[in-house]
């Protein structure tokens, strides 16, 4: 009888002890995951601010950079030039946009813009944005289609899919 009485007081102080270890490591698995939404907040937030405010002056580089190609279309090797330049711009707009998107998803905030889309329309739009790339390349790439292709979607996602596509090909 008293082999079974220590025996349950060194299971009892054996539970003891192992709950108090399984309530440190709830405590601190609790810390951890506290300081890593904290870590994932503020990345967010700076990922956000770092777009948003590199998004706007990239844009305006875009478009300054197409209107003066379009004036200096005449002159030899500057029209390319300030396309590769509006083209880079783009590009580097696209991928903000996508940060942007990200930080959006994460956060549960994004939204999407759905209306009756003209696929042929779209691809058109990105295939014309990206052929200066594929001809500095010397790629050639050409849309074949019969009729349109509408579909209720995104256009700027559409958009964004087609693009990533044709630039990842090139």
């Amino acid at each position: 009888l008293k082999l079974q009485a220590d025996e349950i007081e060194r299971l009892k102080k054996a539970v003891a002890t192992q709950t108090a270890t399984l309530e440190d490591a709830g405590r601190s698995t609790a810390n951890l995951q506290a300081e890593l939404q904290t870590a994932n907040a503020f990345k967010m937030r700076l990922l956000g601010l770092a777009s948003h405010n590199l998004k706007d002056p990239l844009a305006e580089v875009e478009t300054l950079s197409g209107v003066i190609a379009a004036e200096l279309r005449d002159q030899p090797g500057a029209g390319s030039q300030l396309e590769r330049i509006r083209a880079s711009a783009h590009e580097m707009h696209s991928m903000i946009v996508d940060m942007l998107d990200l930080a959006a998803r994460d956060l549960g905030q994004l939204s999407l813009e759905r209306s009756s889309v003209n696929t042929v329309t779209v691809l058109r739009d990105a295939l014309d944005q990206l052929n200066p790339s594929a001809r500095q390349k010397q790629q050639v790439i050409s849309l074949f289609h019969e009729g349109d292709c509408i579909v209720t979607a995104d256009a700027r996602r559409v958009r964004q899919v087609f693009e990533n596509l044709i630039d990842n090909a090139i």
